[in-house]
């Protein structure tokens, strides 16, 4: 399944910080595949009407290709956005 920070986060501190009584799996939520089929209109309709950032590509035997973002669709349609992440990765190389 897929764990987002914020719920885990969330957990933990309801939890008072006892990680023992955190059921990781009851945060989980069941993952999205599309296929690498999928034409980019259809893909960032579908992001939108599912409000989903990110999908697991898989082939057409199921394997996993990568993974797709929302924010990848919209640079492929307007260039490059650069955000808070891409300044802390660009901090962080040697």
């Amino acid at each position: 399944g897929i764990l987002h920070a914020r719920m885990l986060l969330q957990a933990l501190r309801d939890a008072e910080g006892d990680v023992s009584k955190i059921d990781v799996m009851s945060l989980a939520t069941p993952p999205w595949f599309v296929p690498d089929t999928t034409p980019l209109k259809a893909q960032l309709n579908a992001f939108l009407k599912n409000k989903a950032h990110f999908a697991i590509v898989v082939d057409e035997y199921g394997e996993v290709m990568g993974l797709v973002t929302l924010e990848d669709i919209i640079e492929e349609i307007v260039g490059d956005i650069t955000d808070e992440t891409d300044i802390a990765a660009a901090r962080a190389k040697p």
